[in-house]
């Protein structure tokens, strides 16, 4: 089992991606979650794909526009599969920022199953996805790494109508 980080675009590396397509029996990571938006999407296959959005765009598309990026970030999922396969959709970001995008974002994708995690408190944070293990996990990315939510992924069975705050 191997860790795919998908980050920002900004950071972007050979080997570290913003949009990643993860094997059933590895684990999505996005690593230091603060203002951007995580997207990750659980498919029938048990593979897992994600997007990892900032709220600014890098080099020419350098503009300042959460819900053109969010959308960005969503379509490029889109070739990678059909929305019939995804199963359930998880988001992490500022609800300041992305509340209002979000939404459109889950049409794109189909309006699967999903649960929205909101990390209003600024503090960056980790998620990760294991589809081979079956849960999802937010930490803190700093200090002392304090697990803030664990949960198995069959208690994502239905779409939370708003988001869970991270404390």
């Amino acid at each position: 089992m191997a860790d795919v980080k998908c980050v920002e675009r900004a950071l972007e590396t050979a080997t570290n991606k913003s949009v990643v397509d993860v094997a059933a029996a590895d684990d999505l990571v996005f690593p230091h979650v603060n203002s951007c938006l995580a997207i990750g999407c659980l498919l029938a296959d048990g593979r897992a794909l994600g997007a990892h959005v900032s709220m600014m765009g890098v080099g020419a598309d350098d503009e300042l526009d959460p819900e053109m990026q969010g959308m960005l970030g969503a379509t490029a999922l889109l070739p990678m599969v059909a929305p019939s396969s995804i199963t359930k959709v998880i988001f992490l970001g500022d609800q300041g920022t992305w509340k209002s995008h979000v939404g459109n974002i889950r049409a794109m994708l189909g309006k699967k199953h999903g649960i929205y995690y909101d990390n209003t408190n600024g503090d960056g944070v980790d998620l990760r996805v294991s589809a081979s293990g079956g849960y999802l996990s937010v930490c803190r990315y700093t200090g002392s790494k304090e697990t803030l939510v664990f949960k198995t992924l069959a208690e994502i069975n239905s779409w939370v109508a708003g988001p869970v705050k991270l404390t």
